[in-house]
């Protein structure tokens, strides 16, 4: 499972940067500061992840609802912008509003995939 965390953790700074450069922005550059900061904001949720699952996997719950561990990473992210109020920027129009939805979206994305390496494998 450990794998897994690390592979949504690098797949959602992939997709991050590819939200944040897909296309040209007027932004003077502040766009390109989003995939670093998706890393700062992943490694710890990546520990919290881990952790939580090896606190937890020898538990009931674990066993018979192996996804919830797979989405640990976008909870956390959701909890995390939830606490700091930043969750409400998220239907915004400004640069605050796109860097947060392509935090949330990047970390969602990289999960469905990791469910899917998770079904698969």
């Amino acid at each position: 499972m450990y794998i897994f965390y690390l592979i949504i953790v690098v797949l959602a700074f992939v997709i991050n940067i590819y939200l944040s450069t897909r296309t040209p922005k007027a932004d003077g550059g502040e766009s390109g500061v989003a995939p670093v900061v998706q890393m700062v904001i992943a490694i710890p949720i990546f520990l919290g992840s881990s952790l939580i699952f090896f606190l937890l996997h020898n538990t009931e719950i674990a066993k018979d609802f192996p996804v919830i561990f797979i989405s640990l990473p976008l909870i956390l992210e959701i909890v995390y912008f939830t606490f700091r109020k930043d969750i409400f920027k998220i239907f915004s129009s400004d640069f605050g509003g796109t860097l947060i939805r392509s935090y949330v979206s990047s970390i969602g994305l990289a999960t469905i995939i990791g469910y899917v390496l998770y079904v698969i494998f």
